[in-house]
């Protein structure tokens, strides 16, 4: 018997950034998300002040102090992008070059658009600062995938074909 498969869908992706007005212009910009509402700046105030959630302090705990946060979508994802104030984003000042401890390490590595002309958009990704991984992957029937490092060192896959499409065309090397 077949099982039904999940109609889960990812709601969103939350991207922690060192400097929250370049990440949104990079982007916005560059990869055509829409920035759905103005940025919120979010500090903790006093505890009856804390009742009501105000952007996720109540989310992520006592720790946090203050933060900004910018909310963009794209079709059916949104993606939060998150400036932490207090305490301070402690990550890479520039991202760490690509290799294997990026598969390896666990956890996420890579997150996968589909475009009709990824080769394009992977250009003009490259020309606005972010970094080639490998060559062009053709896997066949025409479909083909690219990797990017964005400057924030997140990996983007730019793919020709939707997952379910990509996935259920056997491989066939041109």
């Amino acid at each position: 018997m077949v099982q039904p498969v999940a109609n889960l869908n990812i709601n969103h992706l939350g991207i922690s950034v060192p400097d929250l007005d370049a990440a949104v212009a990079w982007y916005t910009t560059h990869l055509g998300f829409v920035q759905l509402r103005p940025h919120n700046r979010v500090k903790r105030g006093p505890p009856e002040a804390d009742v009501v959630d105000r952007g996720g302090l109540a989310i992520y705990g006592p720790e946090l102090n203050e933060m900004r946060i910018a909310y963009l979508a794209s079709g059916n994802i949104g993606i939060e992008l998150f400036q932490f104030i207090s305490p301070a984003y402690s990550g890479p000042g520039k991202p760490n070059p690509f290799g294997t401890q990026h598969w390896v390490r666990g956890g996420c590595f890579h997150i996968a658009l589909t475009h009709p002309d990824p080769e394009a958009l992977f250009a003009k990704l490259v020309e606005a600062g972010g970094e080639k991984i490998r060559e062009t992957a053709r896997l066949g029937r025409g479909i083909v995938a690219l990797y990017i490092q964005d400057p924030w060192g997140i990996i983007w896959e730019i793919c020709s074909r939707s997952f379910e499409t990509f996935q259920m065309i056997e491989y066939v090397p041109e």
